[in-house]
């Protein structure tokens, strides 16, 4: 008997972006009928042009998604449905919403739409986030609610789907999750977690005499942008791979290593050991981070 390829939850790129809009038409066209079927069998917004996946894996095929808009960008999906002073808490530069949470009928599992969950909810908190905002469809209310967030009671149709809007405090997610720790452990023991943020949430940060080395850390990454995403994203997309760094104490043969590995794995971009630029990139960020951990 076959196998069965290991799930993996990663961060998503630019090259599965066709997947993932092609089965948002399938579940949340054709399925559940919120939006028209169309000619070309793909949805995209204009979210996309700025927003985050997480995508979860078996093998070669992706088996579902959720989507994670960050603060600083053209707005957030509520804002069709809703009027932000009807919000009962505040939008600010702290603020992310999930959507889209998708996963194919032949492949639901209440392990599989918890592990996106927790997904996004480790990349917000790594990037400094303290609330949450969702609308969530009535099928799956209950996973919204055990993971610690709160419904508001304003609902609203989209096509033949009702959704109820959502949200939570980080410290929200925190409280609840003790009861479905046995989910989270589930999810830790079976998935390769290759989100760039560790799966628990670290011990409190290491400070240094100028202030808070991450933030310091995070500083020389925006720097870098590697990515080469709008400076105002630039400090936010990178705090997911801070803490990997600091665990390097400073060490400048590991910092290198993980450089190496983010690029060309993690992120990637490709790393070449022969193309001088590449080395030279590398070099100097190890050198900037090296003199840091020296301070």
């Amino acid at each position: 008997m076959p196998t069965r390829p290991q799930l993996t939850i990663r961060m998503a790129d630019a090259r599965d972006r066709e997947v993932i809009y092609r089965m948002r038409h399938d579940v949340f066209a054709a399925e559940l009928h919120q939006h028209a079927t169309n000619a070309t069998g793909r949805l995209t917004d204009a979210l996309d042009a700025f927003n985050h996946y997480i995508v979860a894996t078996e093998g070669e095929r992706m088996v579902g998604f959720i989507s994670i808009t960050p603060p600083g960008g053209s707005g957030y999906s509520i804002d069709k449905y809703f009027q932000r002073t009807e919000l009962p808490f505040p939008v600010d530069d702290r603020l992310y919403e999930i959507r889209l949470l998708s996963v194919p009928r032949s492949n639901r599992s209440r392990l599989l739409a918890a592990g996106l969950m927790y997904a996004a909810f480790r990349w917000i908190e790594a990037r400094g986030g303290t609330r949450v905002v969702a609308i969530g469809r009535a099928e799956i209310r209950k996973l919204h609610l055990r993971v610690g967030m709160q419904a508001t009671g304003q609902n609203v149709q989209a096509g033949q789907v009702t959704y109820g809007l959502l949200h939570a405090t980080l410290a929200d997610f925190h409280a609840a999750f003790p009861g479905i720790r046995s989910i989270l452990n589930r999810v830790q023991a079976e998935t390769a977690w290759q989100i760039g943020v560790d799966f628990d949430t670290p011990a409190p940060q290491v400070r240094n005499a100028d202030g808070n080395l991450e933030e310091e850390i995070n500083k020389i990454f925006g720097a870098w942008n590697p990515l080469l995403v709008p400076d105002f994203l630039a400090l936010d997309e990178y705090r997911g791979y801070v803490a990997r760094i600091r665990l390097t104490g400073g060490d400048a043969n590991k910092i290198r290593t993980y450089l190496k590995k983010l690029v060309g794995e993690e992120l990637g971009l490709g790393y070449d050991e022969a193309n001088p630029d590449h080395r030279e990139d590398i070099e100097r960020v190890v050198e900037d981070l090296v003199h840091l951990f020296k301070r």
